[in-house]
């Protein structure tokens, strides 16, 4: 049987209607899990409230105003030679350095980036704000891989809830939404189980309530990079894995070929 080949490479839009639910985490260790493989693509759509540059003890010189600067004087500007290169394969294009920069930007502007980025056929993580606007549904419309970011608080899941209403009275599909549980096993109260209950959707990766990832992004790093083989390393790599449609091990010693999960 032959394996299956995605079409195109994943746009996966990572997404949290209430902060504090770790979306930046998820969206950097999803991103370096998904560039081992060839590199990828990470775009900070928080334009004013991002930190992926400190995330990532990034130093970028060209950001994201200086990339719809470009596009402004020539629509085919090739990105990439602005984007920030990381180690792990990933070239990042971080948030406006203050907020008044970040001001001049319209969400048709940020969306332009993302809509030439996509062309480039490459691996493509999208980071965006907290909350629900025009940028977010733009990102979700865009992504071949939505993902929503909760965690098993009453807070975080009610807002998830809303997120998915929200898209209902937008006739947006919801159902290509993919679920993230993060901090699954920190016993406040929810189950995994009772998220997806509510929410109605099974979650595709659930990451467990563990010190070591608030260490990684303090010292500027993520568990995918540091430590890519550690066991919370593992459930990203296989994420990545199903995305983009290779085979993952699923701990009893046999391939088998991801599908888009």
């Amino acid at each position: 049987m032959n394996s299956p080949v995605a079409t195109l490479p994943p746009v996966v839009a990572v997404l949290s209607p209430k902060g504090g639910t770790g979306k930046t985490t998820i969206a950097v260790n999803v991103a370096v899990a998904l560039a081992r493989h060839g590199g990828a693509d990470l775009v900070d759509l928080d334009s004013h409230a991002g930190d992926l540059e400190y995330a990532l003890r990034l130093h970028p010189i060209q950001r994201l105003d200086d990339a719809i600067r470009r596009l402004d004087s020539d629509p085919h500007f090739d990105l990439g030679g602005i984007m920030t290169p990381h180690p792990a394969g990933l070239r990042v294009l971080c948030a406006p350095s203050s907020p008044i920069d970040a001001d001049r930007l319209s969400p048709p502007d940020l969306l332009r980036v993302v809509d030439r980025l996509v062309r480039e056929e490459k691996p493509l993580v999208l980071d965006t704000a907290t909350g629900i606007d025009e940028v977010t549904i733009g990102a979700f419309e865009r992504s071949t891989h939505p993902v929503l970011v909760t965690c098993t608080d009453v807070a975080s899941v009610q807002a998830g809830r809303k997120f998915l209403d929200t898209l209902g009275a937008l006739d947006m599909d919801s159902t290509r939404l993919r679920l993230v549980i993060n901090r699954a096993t920190a016993g406040t109260g929810l189950t995994v189980a009772d998220v997806e209950d509510v929410l109605g959707i099974e979650a595709s990766l659930r990451v467990p309530d563990d010190r070591r990832f608030a260490r990684a992004i303090n010292v500027g790093t993520s568990i995918s990079e540091f430590d890519g083989s550690s066991d919370l390393a593992r459930p990203f790599n296989e994420f990545a894995d199903r995305i983009l449609g290779r085979p993952t091990d699923n701990g009893d010693g046999r391939k088998r070929w991801g599908r888009g999960t």
